[in-house]
């Protein structure tokens, strides 16, 4: 399940509104995103291995900060490219006071075996192939993932 998301207050700035603008809207923005992938999270609760990825084109509206709520409000892991990025979202996530697990995709048969999550969040600098390919590897395929590219 995927869909492309673009605000109502993305798509008036993309049309007639100047950047100063642009700066204004950018937390009516967060927050409508956070509120979609609220939603895909509850999606995600009631069906299980099923993948929620929200298709985003704009850039600095919240994405990272919006996972990172998520992660906070639900103590799930947020899977990663990498460790470097892990180490760039949990720092991310200490200035907003929060304390997140990050794990990097192809150590998610070490960290998710034996621990009990119905879903887990995708930053976007993962391919939800690669993400889905090591659930099945590890027998984990009936966790759902939410995310954003």
């Amino acid at each position: 399940m995927s869909g492309l998301y673009i605000s109502e207050g993305m798509r008036k700035i993309r049309n007639d509104q100047s950047i100063r603008d642009k700066m204004q809207d950018i937390p009516n923005i967060h927050k409508e995103l956070y509120e979609e992938l609220r939603k895909d999270v509850d999606k995600a609760l009631a069906n299980s291995g099923r993948d929620y990825i929200t298709y985003l084109i704009e850039r600095k509206v919240g994405k990272t900060s919006s996972l990172i709520r998520l992660a906070d409000e639900f103590q799930c892991p947020i899977i990663v490219d990498n460790d470097r990025w892990g180490n760039c979202l949990r720092s991310e996530a200490k200035k907003m006071g929060i304390e997140v697990t990050t794990i990097g995709y192809r150590a998610i048969g070490n960290r998710l075996t034996g621990r009990k999550f119905d879903f887990i969040l995708k930053e976007e600098g993962v391919e939800i192939e690669k993400v889905r390919d090591e659930l099945i590897k590890h027998r984990l395929s009936w966790v759902s993932v939410v995310g954003i590219n």
